[in-house]
């Protein structure tokens, strides 16, 4: 099923970063550039497709912690411009994410959160704060008043979209991490089959689960 902003705060799902995930990363160019490709998207009005998201069925989110992060930061930028976004950020007075081994990047979300200013910090996430900062700039430099504004901050919340693949229930916290790091040792962005299969499964209102597995399965044929 697609997921988007708008679709995670009406389902009331919450997602946890298990304790084998690396620090949030995006530095000032990965921003930018997804900053760019989205004003590209909004004026079609059409979905934007971030990617391919791994959890659990208890939401633990094995791959995918970068987007969704970058997701979070967006949503502290642009509830200024669109209320729909606060309902997201925080409900239940708990926050969309939560890092379970790292209490003081829950603390930092949480501020990041709910203070539009920086202040003098005994912690502070520099690639967090510096993700809100080229937020805020950009939305600032590309529109020029509060209706552009607004739309844009809208258009994000209802179309910046994503896949979510479930794993087995029987996977152990080692066999969890396994499949992180054989995700992320070589560091590349999504590849261009990963995009193919997004777009071909955004098509699809019935039997999704069944060709995520038959997808899965011939990704895994060996060729000659």
């Amino acid at each position: 099923m697609k997921y988007t902003p708008s679709e995670i705060k009406k389902k009331g799902l919450f997602y946890s970063i298990p304790i084998y995930q690396r620090l949030f990363e995006w530095n000032t160019e990965n921003i930018i550039t997804l900053l760019e490709d989205l004003k590209k998207a909004s004026k079609e009005q059409g979905d934007y497709y971030i990617g391919m998201l791994t959890s659990t069925n208890s939401n633990e989110l094995v791959d995918g912690q970068q987007r969704f992060t970058v997701m979070l930061l967006l949503g502290c930028v642009l509830q200024k411009y669109y209320d729909e976004w606060k309902g997201f950020l925080i409900a239940d007075n708990k926050t969309r994410i939560s890092f379970t081994s790292r209490p003081s990047d829950n603390t930092y979300i949480r501020f990041l959160i709910e203070h539009t200013e920086e202040e003098n910090r005994s912690f502070k996430n520099a690639k967090m704060w510096n993700g809100i900062k080229q937020i805020r700039e950009f939305i600032d430099k590309e529109f020029d008043d509060d209706e552009k504004k607004r739309n844009f901050s809208e258009y994000i919340f209802e179309h910046l979209s994503f896949f979510i693949s479930k794993l087995p229930d029987e996977y152990s916290p080692r066999d969890l991490n396994k499949y992180f790091e054989r995700m992320n040792t070589t560091g590349k962005n999504l590849e261009q089959h990963e995009i193919l299969k997004v777009k071909l499964l955004s098509n699809l209102d019935n039997d999704i689960d069944r060709y995520m597995l038959l997808w899965n399965k011939l990704s895994d044929v060996d060729t000659l």
